[in-house]
């Protein structure tokens, strides 16, 4: 079955803010479809091998504001 990029894309964007620190999905897998997961990153971001190309995929850090 064919994956539109987009949707790809989208999922990878959330298996990325699932892992890491207090991961809300562990699946202990290193592939999602056809895509493969080349490196993962201390900020909470995950790099993709997908059809010849490198897809980065990354949690929003998150800053505190203070007044």
């Amino acid at each position: 079955m064919a994956i539109s990029k987009d949707l790809l894309l989208a999922i990878h964007s959330m298996d990325a803010y699932n892992q890491g620190y207090s991961p809300g999905l562990v699946h202990g897998k290193s592939q999602i479809g056809t895509a493969t997961i080349s490196n993962r990153s201390s900020f909470y971001a995950v790099a993709y091998a997908w059809n010849g190309d490198t897809i980065m995929a990354s949690r929003r850090r998150r800053t505190s504001r203070r007044p």
